[in-house]
């Protein structure tokens, strides 16, 4: 066997050994978890992850800034708020907002437009649930931006960039909320 082959050989030795112990370790904790939290321990983990997957969903600005929009901080605060109230949807925008923009290098004096955007978006999904997710997801998204882009542009921004960045975002968000906001809250309920 050759030395690249041997190297090959140890490091998958090395690395299935240690991924065995960590999820182990997060095996562990999750039963501790749950003998600790109960049944609360759903919506931990269903927040957490939720909080997770949508702080990440704009690293890509770390490599790259472009007009198009790709997010998904909206889809996760949304269904936060219609699985498990006001309260957990604000909690869940607000942290994933600052979370976002901390891991993309971006917190900046926009970060509080977007905040503001953020909450009210919230605050129209638990006030129009009746409507269902998807329309008072859409109609949230729409608020969202009908603060964040007067903001936007009171700050400098380019009408071309916040255009595309506001219709982009528009548009993903609406294939996600229709597309996937359903099944996430059938799952997380």
């Amino acid at each position: 066997m050759s030395v690249l082959g041997e190297t090959v050989s140890i490091f998958r030795k090395v690395l299935v050994k240690r991924s065995y112990l960590t999820l182990s370790v997060f095996l562990g904790l999750a039963v501790s978890l749950n003998l600790i939290l109960g049944p609360a321990m759903k919506y931990v983990l269903v927040l957490g992850m939720l909080l997770i997957i949508a702080s990440l969903s704009t690293f890509y600005y770390n490599y790259f800034h472009s007009p198009f929009n790709f997010e998904l901080v909206k889809l996760s605060s949304i269904v936060a708020t219609f699985a498990y109230g006001l309260v957990p949807g604000i909690a869940m925008a607000v942290a994933a907002t600052l979370f976002s923009r901390l891991l993309s290098s971006r917190l900046n004096q926009r970060a509080v437009g977007s905040l503001l955007g953020i909450v009210a978006a919230v605050g129209v999904a638990y006030l129009l649930q009746p409507w269902g997710v998807v329309a008072a997801g859409m109609a949230a998204v729409l608020v969202y931006h009908l603060i964040n882009l007067p903001l936007s542009l009171s700050m400098g921004d380019n009408w071309g960039f916040a255009s595309v960045y506001t219709l982009s975002n528009v548009f993903f968000n609406a294939l996600l909320i229709s597309r996937l906001a359903p099944f996430l809250l059938s799952v997380v309920v």
